[in-house]
């Protein structure tokens, strides 16, 4: 993997940590979108792809402690100063993730990582279910299980690590705001296309609901100040482009046919803007 920041003037790279997040998520999505955008002429692509996921899954990809045992995945980050460590922190920007590895693992005939995928994918879904307003948190640390097929709940634990005041399995909302992001659709939106699991598009229809409910003003939607709202969210007067370049085109898609915009036939890329693949 490549570390968040290179220093190319030295030509060194001293920063310690690794992410798929901010600062880091659009390289890694790329790598599958130009090997099918660029009709696989090569496997310059693959080999990054499976190179990177081939590190990212063990180290930054963990199952959260849940007292319902539900069995979900998240992307973290990763720590190399002093001992080595996964940091248990995610964001909503890594959400993007679970498609990822749907779309590489079904580029690839990776039928394990279309899974991983589907597991991040519900992952994300499963965090907006949990907090007040039915919508996640933009930066947030969960409890991570230390191995992700034996991974009983430790109430203890939890409260511990001061977790108390919010869903359990969560430690802290670092970043409680919701923005408008369209990163838990999207790659729900690709999963259904892959597995044609009905239930996600339940699972979207949700989230969309909660997201009508927390973030519609008089005149459009705003991003929201607190996700722990038990109440009337407080908005921010602010809406990003995103909310209508991708947010609402992966919700109107997921409940199109699948030959609208099919992912056979287009790529769509960071933005969400549909580009025809080689035929």
């Amino acid at each position: 993997m490549w570390p968040t920041v290179l220093d190319f003037q030295h030509e060194e790279a001293r920063d310690t940590q690794f992410t798929l997040g901010a600062l880091a998520d659009s390289l890694y999505e790329y790598l599958p979108k130009m090997h099918a955008l660029l009709g696989g002429v090569d496997d310059t692509y693959e080999k990054m792809f499976r190179a990177a996921m081939n590190t990212a899954e063990p180290n930054l990809i963990f199952r959260p402690m849940l007292p319902g045992g539900e069995d979900i995945l998240f992307a973290g980050d990763y720590q190399t100063t002093g001992a080595t460590k996964l940091v248990p922190r995610s964001q909503h920007l890594t959400c993007f993730v679970g498609g990822m590895f749907g779309l590489g693992g079904k580029l690839f005939d990776n039928k394990t990582q279309v899974a991983i995928g589907e597991k991040l994918a519900r992952g994300c879904g499963f965090a907006y279910s949990a907090f007040p307003t039915g919508v996640m948190p933009e930066i947030f640390t969960m409890m991570a299980c230390e191995h992700r097929d034996l991974c009983a709940w430790d109430e203890q634990a939890w409260e511990k690590h001061g977790g108390e005041n919010l869903p359990k399995g969560f430690i802290n909302a670092w970043d409680p705001r919701y923005l408008l992001r369209p990163e838990a659709i999207e790659s729900i939106f690709i999963l259904y296309r892959i597995t044609a699991n009905a239930d996600l598009q339940d699972l979207a229809w949700q989230m969309f609901e909660a997201i009508m409910k927390s973030t519609t003003t008089q005149y459009a939607n705003s991003a929201i100040a607190d996700v722990r709202a038990e109440q009337e969210t407080n908005k921010l007067d602010s809406m990003e482009s995103f909310w209508t370049a991708e947010t609402l085109k992966y919700f109107y898609l997921i409940f199109s046919p699948p030959d609208v915009i099919s992912l056979d036939e287009y790529v769509l890329n960071t933005e969400a803007h549909p580009f025809k693949r080689p035929s």
